[in-house]
């Protein structure tokens, strides 16, 4: 069979966050052709993409996706021969062997998948995807936290925290029941395309997504969100953060210590100046700019992207009781402040 080998390699990239980075379960590092669709499954997420093929079986994924992408041709022939997936595209050709083995295949048919035409799917809220991309970054990334490390997405409102911080983004609609999200799952599922429906499982959650694929992972499970809503109410002061901090978080982000969703960077708001510091190994970078402000010292830590989505809908902070509060329509975050030294 013959495919053009971007459109292949494209499929393929939407694929891997549920590859598993060792092979603990059989084939859970493998692309999975089931001839209707191609699958990865790593026990805690399962992604399926549509794709009609003339054979079945699983191939090693790094082998196969770093082999397309030093190809030059326009597309790629794919048969099956003598256990041997053999491919060529331009000058290149070669082949890797096929697995038939169908453990996973057996695991992902006890997941209950539904179909994408199927009629069970719930419409989810047009903003959930932006809902969880702005509450994932205050979920707890230690696992030992329990329930801390999910996201409770409740009838009308996302809500996470990492017992420093809590985020809450309002629904622009409402769901018969809530679930709690591994954040692990959600930092995969946001870097997809548009989500719109789901189908809730026993143990399970499955994903519609615009382009036709199925994102499916885990629920977390056995243990209640605390409500969090009495920690909101509390005496405040405030104060309107400068225009130009926008670009002051983008320069300090580039040294911001911690990984792409747990990067954080420094914020002083004391005698007229507000300043903002990212700091890691290698070194570090800060801004200084005026303010009208002459209360006393704030000082929080937070992470770059969240604090510029924060600023595109509101410039004023509240403060008080050691807590510092955003809110707007769409959203409320509070985070702990840095006592003074």
């Amino acid at each position: 069979m013959k495919i053009k080998r971007q459109d292949l390699i494209d499929i393929l990239a939407g694929l891997k966050p549920a590859l598993a980075k060792t092979e603990i379960i059989n084939q859970a590092t493998h692309f999975i052709f089931t001839g209707e669709q191609i699958l990865t499954y790593n026990d805690r997420i399962c992604i399926r993409h549509p794709f009609t093929s003339d054979f079945r079986g699983s191939v090693p994924s790094d082998e196969f996706y770093k082999v397309l992408n030093q190809m030059s041709g326009d597309e790629i022939n794919l048969e099956v021969e003598d256990g041997m997936l053999l491919f060529s595209s331009g000058e290149l050709k070669g082949a890797l062997s096929i697995s038939s083995d169908g453990d996973i295949i057996s695991l992902v048919e006890l997941l209950d998948v539904p179909s994408f035409e199927s009629k069970g799917w719930k419409s989810l809220p047009d903003n959930f995807k932006e809902a969880i991309t702005f509450c994932m970054f205050s979920a707890s990334k230690v696992l030992s936290l329990d329930v801390l490390s999910a996201l409770f997405v409740d009838t009308d409102r996302v809500i996470s925290s990492d017992n420093m911080r809590i985020s809450i983004y309002f629904l622009n609609g409402s769901l018969e029941c809530g679930f709690l999200l591994p954040v692990s799952a959600v930092e995969e599922l946001v870097k997809l395309a548009k989500i719109t429906d789901f189908i809730l499982g026993d143990s399970w959650i499955h994903f519609r997504l615009v382009d036709k694929v199925i994102f499916s992972c885990r629920l977390f499970l056995g243990q209640d969100y605390h409500m969090v809503d009495d920690i909101f109410d509390f005496e405040t002061c405030e104060v309107t953060l400068p225009n130009g901090l926008k670009s002051s978080i983008e320069a300090t982000s580039v040294l911001a210590s911690g990984n792409e969703t747990e990067k954080i960077i420094d914020v002083l708001i004391d005698k007229g100046r507000v300043k903002c510091k990212g700091q890691k190994e290698i070194g570090w970078v800060e801004s200084d700019q005026k303010i009208d402000y002459n209360g006393p010292e704030v000082r929080f830590g937070i992470h770059p992207h969240l604090l510029l989505q924060i600023l595109n809908q509101t410039s004023v902070m509240e403060y008080g009781e050691g807590k510092a509060i955003f809110k707007s329509d769409s959203f409320e975050h509070l985070i702990c402040l840095i006592p003074s030294l």
